[in-house]
């Protein structure tokens, strides 16, 4: 099957964050999207990921690689992203239809007024949590007087302080270490700290490749959630193609389901596309790891439903004004809507 039957094309190289800042706001807003598609002629969708390839992405490329856009008569251009954030920018740019991003980053960004909205929300629960070794970490308490490494301006960081009102905590109380993302890991294995922040699941699986068995306090556990993945648009695209995002949801979704049946294919599928040098195991490890966070925050009785849920959308938006530096008056009508999502 070639990859326009299939549904389209994967896109090897990742979008250039330099480029989008200095050269796609010259591009004109949704060009070329008021076009009349034959009606026998699939229907383009130009697809921006989050990041460079990772496991979370599987359930997209096997969507793609499997011909549920296809079926669904789209013709899905899929390429690699550079943060949530430029991708928020660059959909609402209008020079790409459909994001995948994490959806506080996507909160942040429409109260700052880029055109965007959530179509489907596939992680209710975030990964935020605090990781730690083993056996080293029994409750919330035992966290006093630990050294916990964090990120400035990293989402995790962001929430960590919700996390601690919450549960009692003064920031006196622990000694925060300010570390760059790569470095976090390698200062907890080597015991320079006791506990990173960070996305619980992908830390656990890495430490496990190189034999070291990490648990969690995950902040979705512990009243102060915010949400996770999830699929965007841009609002004109929305407005000027509303059955087109509902066949490309549908097809994602239906990639998600796949995924979690047919695992080691999936993997396969991953491992040709990407050409990852992840071993298998950490690559199923990760993917398993964000499988569960799904079905752990489902909140309408079923996974990969797509539905935004206002009690989720509502705790977020509350977290990120009261410690995320938020300031908006919109509607939650302007963030998200369920319309796009199966019944």
């Amino acid at each position: 099957m070639n990859e326009k039957a299939k549904g389209g094309d994967i896109m090897t190289n990742r979008l250039d964050r330099r480029a989008v800042l200095k050269g796609l706001a010259s591009v004109p807003l949704a060009a070329g999207l008021g076009m009349p598609a034959l009606a026998q002629s699939p229907e383009k969708v130009k697809f921006l990921l989050d990041w460079t390839w990772w496991p979370p992405q599987i359930p997209l490329l096997v969507a793609h690689d499997k011909g549920f856009f296809g079926k669904a008569g789209l013709d899905v251009e899929m390429r690699q992203g550079a943060g949530s954030g430029t991708t928020c920018q660059v959909v609402g740019q209008g020079s790409y239809d459909i994001g995948h991003v994490n959806q506080t980053t996507a909160a942040q960004s429409i109260a700052k007024g880029i055109p965007i909205k959530s179509v489907a929300t596939i992680a209710n629960k975030g990964a935020s949590a605090l990781v730690f070794k083993k056996g080293t970490i029994g409750g919330v308490k035992d966290l006093l007087g630990k050294r916990i490494g964090t990120t400035a301006g990293g989402s995790d960081a962001q929430i960590l302080p919700a996390f601690f009102t919450k549960n009692g905590i003064e920031d006196t109380q622990v000694t925060l270490v300010n570390l760059p993302g790569d470095a976090k890991l390698g200062a907890l294995l080597s015991d320079q700290i006791d506990v990173v922040s960070g996305d619980g699941y992908y830390y656990i699986a890495l430490a496990a490749e190189k034999g070291v068995e990490l648990e969690q306090l995950l902040f979705g556990d512990f009243e102060a959630n915010t949400i996770g993945y999830g699929l965007i648009s841009n609002t004109s695209f929305i407005d000027a193609h509303p059955e087109r995002i509902s066949r490309f949801v549908a097809a994602c979704l239906e990639g998600y389901h796949y995924v979690d049946a047919n695992m080691d294919e999936a993997i396969a599928i991953y491992r040709r596309i990407s050409g990852t040098a992840q071993t298998d195991e950490t690559v199923h490890e990760i993917l398993k790891g964000f499988l569960d966070l799904i079905k752990s925050g489902v909140t309408d009785g079923k996974p990969y439903s797509g539905v935004n849920d206002p009690q989720v959308w509502g705790g977020t938006l509350e977290i990120l004004t009261a410690y995320g530096g938020l300031i908006s008056d919109k509607d939650q009508s302007e963030y998200w809507t369920n319309a796009f999502v199966p019944s």
